[in-house]
């Protein structure tokens, strides 16, 4: 089999600034998916696979490109072209730089790597000119580090399969499972004195450390006592606290933000309801306590494939034909998965390098994973959808 350079691959594709804009809005000049989706569209017309871009917010684009197959099945292949910022990076961040068997740059891990090994390994397969048991549908998608609305988009535009490889650094381990995640904000309500004579006031700052304590020594030993086979026990942060206005005024508000990460047999609203619990408790102990839980702004479900999927089974004996372990294995990180389980979708996680090195100081992802996606996810290619 011809495999195209990937390594050379990944490189240009890290060279193409694709900043996700993040909070700070839509047009911020160059960080955008534009560029990007441009190059992976034209990379794979070149290569004999009709590419389309699809725009899913003004000037950020979708590319997806289709294989058809010779049986029923769809497998969708998902991996995004935006990036974190490169603030905080050793010299130039968008290098692209091939040197002691790894290419570094924003985005080389994070998640051109993995995109450039299922560009190659489509490419090979349709250079070698076969015909594969499922459909394929490969899908560049943006935004995935901003609000998922890159996959949302394809998902509300009647995007199905019946499985999906969703590519993320996993060391070319097998995910099975991820955890969900609900964000919220808790505030805490108080009235603002002079500090001269605090007990003319009420102390939003005390009162949410009353709350804190709560979460830390209430709730997060009983969430530490559930157990997932893959992902282990729930998780809950208290991410962000902002209270008071000045050294000398009693603050009359605190609020705190909070990341609770949620195993699949969780919900978002069983974890409100465990945190409701808590405050129910605080208020009771407390009759001046007053505290105001907001709703969720952020909630994703936690994914979990069937050990029993047909692509899981796929993807493990790719991996045991690489001598990998094959393993199913959870994350605790969140990814499109979500979205597509969702969706009622089946996914996987697979992808080259380490999640450690992504959105790092001095982001790289190995040549050796790089080249050996490429044949794992081809052998995924000519195997998944065969007999039916």
């Amino acid at each position: 089999m011809s495999i195209p350079g990937v390594v050379e691959l990944t490189s240009r594709m890290v060279r193409i600034e694709s900043i996700n804009p993040g909070p700070a809005g839509d047009d911020v000049p160059g960080r955008r998916e534009a560029d990007i989706s441009a190059f992976v569209r034209e990379w794979l017309q070149e290569h004999g696979l009709p590419a389309e871009r699809r725009e899913f917010f003004p000037g950020r684009f979708n590319v997806l490109a289709t294989v058809p197959g010779a049986g029923p099945r769809r497998l969708l292949l998902d991996a995004h072209t935006d990036t974190v910022p490169v603030e905080g990076m050793a010299g130039d961040p968008l290098s692209g730089d091939i040197r002691d068997g790894r290419v570094y740059g924003r985005g080389a891990v994070d998640d051109k790597g993995t995109l450039a090994a299922m560009m190659c390994a489509l490419a090979g397969l349709v250079a070698d000119g076969l015909t594969p048991p499922a459909t394929i549908e490969l899908l560049a998608s943006g935004d995935e580090e901003g609000g998922f609305r890159g996959i949302r988009d394809w998902v509300e535009q009647d995007g199905r399969a019946d499985g999906a490889l969703v590519g993320e650094a996993s060391e070319l381990g097998l995910i099975a499972a991820a955890k969900g995640a609900v964000r919220l904000k808790i505030r805490t309500h108080g009235k603002a004195v002079h500090a001269s004579v605090p007990e003319l006031g009420v102390n939003a700052v005390t009162a949410m450390a009353r709350v804190i304590c709560g979460i830390e020594d209430r709730l997060k030993p009983r969430l530490a006592a559930r157990q997932h086979p893959l992902l282990g026990s729930p998780r809950l942060t208290v991410a962000i606290i902002r209270g008071g206005w000045r050294g000398n005024i009693v603050p009359d508000l605190c609020e705190i933000d909070l990341d609770r990460r949620l195993l699949p047999e969780e919900t978002r609203e069983s974890a409100l309801a465990e945190l409701d619990a808590l405050l129910d408790e605080l208020r009771a102990e407390h009759p001046d306590l007053n505290v105001e839980r907001c709703e969720p702004y952020s909630h994703v479900i936690a994914p979990e494939c069937p050990l029993d999927d047909p692509l899981l089974l796929t993807a493990a004996e790719a991996l045991r034909r690489e001598g990998l372990p094959a393993e199913p294995r959870g994350v605790p990180y969140t990814t499109h998965a979500s979205v597509l389980a969702e969706a009622g979708i089946p996914c996987i996680t697979l992808g080259p390098g380490s999640i450690d090195q992504a959105h790092s100081p001095d982001e790289w992802v190995e040549v050796s994973q790089l080249k050996t996606a490429v044949r794992l996810y081809r052998c995924i290619f000519e195997t998944f959808g065969a007999g039916g």
